[in-house]
Formats: C-alpha cells, sequence, structure tokens
C-alpha cells in the first residue's frame, strides 16, 4: 500500500471512529428532538423541561449547527411548549396533540438513527477491507449525511405543526 493511501485510510478510520463515539450524543439528539422530558436543570422548569436534554454535557458532542436546533426548541418544540403549559393556558385538545407529535417523531427518530447506526457498521466494514473501495465509502458518508438531514428537516417541521397549533396570544 502507498503512503497516500494509509494516510486516507487513517484518516477515515480515525473519522468512524470518531461516529461511533458520538452514538450516545445522537441518542441524546434524538431525545431531544422528540421533546421527551427531561430532568429539570440548572435554568429551571421552563428551560430544561421536556424538549431538552439529559443535562448539558451532550450539547457540546452534537456537532456544528445543533446549537441552532437546541435555539429552535425553545422556538415552538413540542415538548418545549408542553412543558410551559400552564403558562399558556393549552386546551386539552393542544395537549393532546402535542404529545401525539411528541410520540410520532420519538419513533420516527429512533427508527432513523437506527439506520445510520447500521450504515456506519457497513462503514466501517468498509473500511477494514485490505482496498477499500473510497467511491463505496464515500456513497456510504453520504447516505448517512442525508439520513441526518432528514431528521433535521422532519423536527423543523413538527416546530412549525406545533407553533400552528398555538394561538396569536400563547404565541407572545
Amino acid at each position: 500500500m502507498n503512503k497516500i493511501s494509509i494516510v486516507i485510510a487513517v484518516i477515515l478510520l480515525f473519522a468512524t471512529g470518531a461516529m461511533f463515539a458520538q452514538d450516545e450524543a445522537e441518542e441524546t439528539w434524538t431525545t431531544m428532538m422528540a421533546g421527551q422530558r427531561m430532568h429539570h436543570g440548572m435554568m429551571g422548569r421552563g428551560m430544561m423541561g421536556y424538549g431538552m436534554m439529559h443535562g448539558m454535557h451532550g450539547t457540546a458532542m452534537m456537532g456544528m449547527g445543533d446549537h441552532l436546533i437546541m435555539q429552535l426548541c425553545h422556538f415552538g418544540c413540542p415538548g418545549f411548549i408542553l412543558e410551559m403549559s400552564d403558562e399558556l393556558n393549552l386546551t386539552d385538545d393542544q395537549i393532546s396533540d402535542l404529545k401525539s407529535m411528541m410520540n410520532e417523531y420519538q419513533k420516527y427518530a429512533t427508527k432513523k438513527m437506527a439506520d445510520i447506526r447500521v450504515a456506519k457498521i457497513e462503514l466501517s466494514e468498509m473500511l477494514d477491507m485490505s482496498k477499500p473501495d473510497f467511491d463505496n465509502v464515500k456513497e456510504k458518508v453520504d447516505e448517512i449525511a442525508v439520513i441526518e438531514k432528514e431528521m433535521r428537516v422532519n423536527f423543523l417541521d413538527n416546530i412549525e405543526k406545533s407553533r400552528n397549533l398555538l394561538t396569536a396570544e400563547q404565541l407572545k
């Protein structure tokens, strides 16, 4: 194997290892997106309720752009809205619809995260070959990126739907 192939293989192996190390962070991200009830944290009930994650430790590992996703949770994530149900005077129908949205996203995100894990295992297998086909490796990396983008877009759609459930007064 020539030096360039060795360097590329080492870089890709390092990148794959980093992806596997992020599995816990991705689970945290998925949980946050789904708006599952979390621990109350240092920011109090309104900031760390349904829509946030298990503590703040996972935020640094979520990757570039996910800080924006966290901010969007406060903008209209179903879990965050539910956490504020008393302050917003949500109706029973609104609460029911928001809980349903949370559960649907949780199921969706769980399936997508499983797809990502499988794709990462396949990527690792490709890189373990004595002569990896780097075109296939790049395709697998693209496949993972597409799934992650789909999840983010779906999350944004959920925020839009959540906000559409609220009255003008509740949105203030």
